[in-house]
């Protein structure tokens, strides 16, 4: 898995109430390190947003911060609420990506709102990569999140599903 960054360090505005912010090394130590900064939701960080952090501090390098992860960033509360981020999946393969979202906020459209539009910059930064998302098959709800954001079936893998953007004609 290699980390590949978008050309651009700013802030992506998702909506008026949503943005994804950049995660900064300082944020990934404290998440690592189990530390609570004051503009987190009380259910944030969660145990794959640890995994992650540990993973990008453990690559870190002279390009830090790589921007291959976000902080979702409710601007309503003031809230950092999930994370959403993607990777190489091999070479010449793709890129992955993956989200999650904070129990308390989950079922209000966030995951889609911000899968969709990392994918649309992914598809504008890297328009020869295509776009893989995994998700297990007995998540309906990840299931309706990966779909509306438009990504569809590619292959079974035990209980996990691939998916991948569809591109329209």
């Amino acid at each position: 898995m290699a980390l590949i960054c978008l050309k651009s360090s700013v802030l992506i505005e998702v909506s008026y109430l949503l943005s994804l912010k950049p995660l900064t090394l300082d944020q990934a130590l404290a998440v690592a390190q189990g530390e609570r900064l004051t503009d987190w939701a009380p259910d944030y960080p969660q145990d794959g947003d640890a995994e992650i952090a540990n993973y990008l501090i453990g690559r870190k390098d002279s390009q830090w911060p790589c921007l291959s992860h976000y902080q979702i960033f409710d601007q309503h509360v003031q809230q950092v609420i999930g994370g959403i981020g993607y990777w190489e999946r091999g070479s010449n393969i793709g890129i992955e990506l993956g989200y999650s979202v904070v129990p308390s906020r989950r079922n209000g459209g966030v995951a889609t709102d911000a899968l969709r539009v990392l994918t649309a910059k992914l598809r504008k930064e890297f328009p020869n990569s295509q776009l893989f998302l995994r998700v297990e098959q007995k998540n309906e709800a990840s299931l309706a999140v990966a779909t509306k954001a438009g990504f569809s079936d590619v292959n079974l893998d035990f209980d996990m599903c691939t998916l991948i953007v569809s591109y329209p004609d």
